[in-house]
């Protein structure tokens, strides 16, 4: 039987889907530094993590619901999910809402821009992936932007709060090569295939 990963719901193609695809995550990865820039300070940021991704967890039951995506897995599954969440969202979120208590969130922006190289660092050095020349232009183009954008923050750098913020980047980055570990890694891009 097969497992309700592979018997997912088939997106429809289009290019109006393709378009959403891209403008609905850039304006919510956009808008996700100001509200954790909001949240600091209320309350710890274990907290703020906590009620964002069980904000979250609802929002996403919600649509599986409407689309009849199924969600039955098996313990094993479960416990693969606890722990990735538990990595690649847990943590490394407390560790970025820490940055932006030291440090701008524009700057703190810049700074994980910079995963993208971790990570084909990371593909390289787990997998023998090479990067593809047009995926580390694309990777360039895109920090050299985002620090555009925030150039006085940038300019304004101070060492102790950058070193917290690029370890957080390199564990963070760890954490994605574990969980593209069991899939396979597409040659052209870099990216765990499904």
């Amino acid at each position: 039987m097969p497992s309700p990963l592979q018997t997912a719901v088939e997106p429809r193609r289009g290019v109006s889907s393709e378009l959403l695809l891209f403008f609905l995550p850039t304006f919510i990865w956009g808008t996700t530094w100001l509200a954790i820039k909001f949240q600091l300070g209320v309350v710890a940021p274990e907290v703020s993590v906590g009620w964002r991704f069980a904000l979250a967890s609802l929002l996403l039951l919600g649509w599986c619901g409407m689309r009849g995506v199924p969600l039955r897995f098996g313990a094993v599954d479960h416990l693969r999910f606890a722990v990735l969440g538990l990595l690649l969202f847990g943590l490394n979120y407390v560790l970025v809402y820490r940055s932006e208590q030291h440090l701008t969130s524009g700057l703190v922006s810049v700074l994980f821009a910079f995963l993208v190289f971790w990570n084909l660092l990371g593909a390289r050095v787990f997998f023998g992936t090479p990067a593809p020349r047009v995926v580390i232009l694309g990777a360039v183009l895109g920090v050299v932007g985002v620090g555009l954008l925030f150039w006085p923050e940038v300019a304004s750098m101070r060492a102790g709060a950058e070193a917290q913020a690029l370890y957080e980047q390199a564990a963070n980055s760890y954490r994605h090569a574990m969980r593209l570990a069991p899939a396979a890694v597409d040659a052209q891009t870099g990216m765990g295939a499904a």
